[in-house]
């Protein structure tokens, strides 16, 4: 037998020719050779070629991190998880247990400059069809005295909200009433302007000045009464409230009057109220009983204020 180290060993390729060991090496080596070659040209290719790794700036990686984190807490706060990131102007009311709370959150809202939460105590229709709350203020007409200039920029939390057509009503009401709480005796008198561009300027400017959303923080509720009337009977009261809960489609309506305190006046706010599955909202600002057909605070002095009730 020959020493493996003198033997020269036979190799056979696809079963046709014998390479000895050496022939065989140099084939291998030619073999790396070539893919070295292929493996350059792909590197040199436009397309092909893997471009050079670069490190990532710093800026970069926190300003990603930064966009995600914010994707997330808007996800969250949609959806109330991170509710105090919600503003207060934001908050919407619930159905109240009582007409008397209802009223209250009304006023306390408007007290504290959130009126958006103040119009969310209204019992809106929300499949109504959408409208700009902007577009509502320039067409309320004679029902807002002082329509002649850009309500929303004395109240900018509403610029941007798009309310049904009933939350438009409720928008406009509230507005109403803040205002005729702030000019007071002068809220009718601005219904009309003087011809002259001059002095109409001045009393727009006045009235501006006193329609300030700041001021209302010294309004109260007083006292909260059911209107009765001059109903002879308690059925004769009843069926007439059942007329208006079969005309709005609310199971119950009652009308309330509040005693308003704002300084050192004293108002009147009529409130017309509807409840459902026995929650209370407002339906508007208006007394069928009384025949106060306008949404705005009427000044009244307590005495006369004991009157109605």
């Amino acid at each position: 037998m020959m020493n493996n180290e003198e033997e020269e060993k036979t190799l056979s390729v696809n079963g046709d020719e014998e390479m000895t060991g050496q022939e065989w090496t140099e084939i291998e080596e030619q073999s790396d050779e070539e893919q070295e070659e292929t493996t350059s040209d792909y590197a040199e290719h436009p397309i092909l070629s893997t471009p050079e790794k670069k490190p990532i700036a710093r800026p970069t990686v926190i300003l990603s991190i930064l966009c995600v984190a914010l994707a997330v807490v808007l996800v969250l706060t949609q959806f109330g998880v991170i509710g105090t990131l919600r503003k207060a102007e934001q908050e919407r009311a619930d159905w109240f247990d009582s007409p008397e709370a209802a009223i209250r959150f009304f006023v306390e809202s408007i007290r504290d400059g959130r009126f958006d939460a103040a119009v969310s105590s209204f019992a809106a229709i929300e499949t109504a069809p959408k409208s700009n709350f902007s577009s509502q203020l320039d067409t309320v007409g004679s029902y807002f005295p002082v329509y002649q200039y850009n309500m929303p920029e004395q109240y900018p939390d509403y610029e941007s909200l798009v309310l049904s057509i009933e939350q438009g009503r409720a928008a406009s009401s509230t507005l109403q009433f803040a205002s005729s709480i702030l000019l007071g005796e002068n809220y009718m008198k601005t219904a009309s302007f003087p011809e002259d561009a001059q002095a109409r300027k001045e009393q727009i400017d006045s009235i501006i000045t006193v329609l300030n959303p700041v001021l209302l923080e010294k309004i109260s509720v007083s006292r909260i009464d059911i209107v009765f009337a001059d109903f002879q009977s308690t059925e004769e009261y009843t069926a007439h409230m059942s007329s208006h809960v079969n005309a709005y489609g609310y199971e119950g309506y009652l009308e309330y009057i509040a005693l308003i305190q704002f300084n050192e006046q004293t108002f009147l706010a009529p409130f017309s109220m509807v409840s459902s599955a026995g929650k209370w909202k407002i339906l508007q600002m208006t007394s069928g009983i009384m025949q106060i057909e306008y949404s705005s605070a009427i000044p009244i002095s307590e005495e006369e204020y004991l009157n109605y009730i």
